[in-house]
């Protein structure tokens, strides 16, 4: 029992004492890819990822898609595991679809720091 609790002590005080620990420890996880798509111009998509830098966890990596065609199959290979559009998309195997039409900025930053 005392051992346990010397262990418990100790990683107390490793946690507690590393200044930095939780930043450095995010720092390290690999980015959550999110691509943005947008059926009205290409400013938008660039706004929202500005946005959404400032305001949702740091745990996240925008991009917008500026392509004019875009398939299902198309998004399906890519390596973002959020697609975030302002139209409705079908379930896609793998990702993320977030579709922001009916979402306010704050209900969007709230689904996104859920993943």
């Amino acid at each position: 029992m005392n051992r346990q609790r010397n262990i418990s002590h100790l990683i107390y005080t490793f946690y507690t004492h590393w200044e930095g620990l939780v930043s450095q420890l995010q720092a390290k996880q690999e980015k959550i890819k999110v691509l943005i798509l947008n059926d009205f111009d290409e400013y938008y998509p660039k706004f929202l990822a500005s946005y959404l830098e400032q305001n949702a966890a740091n745990r996240f990596e925008y991009h917008t898609y500026d392509d004019l065609e875009i398939s299902l199959d198309l998004l399906a290979k890519t390596d973002y595991k959020v697609i975030l559009s302002n139209f409705a998309l079908p379930k896609i195997k793998g990702k993320t679809v977030i579709c922001s039409q009916d979402l306010s900025m704050i209900d969007l930053v709230n689904e996104l720091n859920k993943l």
